[in-house]
């Protein structure tokens, strides 16, 4: 696929494949939105998500979710929570947590994209799986980053 990657007409924004969303350029903003996510995660809730695919237009055409084994076919999108399912291990809102999902499926590769959407499932790896996906901001790479050396500077797994 050809993805094509336009410069931002505004610095804070990011153009991807037709699609223009705001860029978050660090971590503590990821959390803030991430925390207006209310109730658990269950099937039929709207939770917010880190995803890193081709990007939402992409994603928008099909539910092909990249494994490190292969490619699976899901009938939404496979996402990484970015609120905890287990309040008693992470409270609400916690950087640690917001570290560890952003920093969790790095590997795919692709772009960085948050976004929400209604949970129909769980995936193979237990993750979520959302359709009715509302796409809310490009990650910058240094939210990427910031989340990596945060993740590995508190020995989070």
């Amino acid at each position: 696929m050809n993805t094509t990657v336009s410069p931002p007409q505004d610095p804070t924004e990011r153009t991807l494949d037709g699609v223009t969303l705001p860029e978050i350029a660090t971590l503590a903003e990821v959390q803030t939105w991430a925390s207006g996510q209310s109730g658990p995660m269950v099937v039929g809730s709207v939770i917010r998500f880190v995803r890193y695919s081709d990007g939402p237009a992409a994603d928008s055409a099909g539910g092909n979710v990249s494994r490190r084994y292969g490619t699976t076919h899901e009938a939404g999108l496979s996402v990484a929570n970015l609120v905890s399912k287990d309040p008693e291990i992470w409270a609400p809102g916690d950087i640690d947590f917001t570290a560890c999902a952003v920093s969790e499926y790095r590997f795919v590769g692709g772009y960085a994209w948050i976004g929400e959407g209604t949970v129909i499932g769980l995936g193979g790896d237990g993750e979520p799986v959302v359709s009715d996906v509302r796409p809310y901001a490009f990650l910058a790479q240094s939210v990427i980053d910031e989340a990596a050396d945060h993740y590995r500077e508190h020995g989070l797994r």
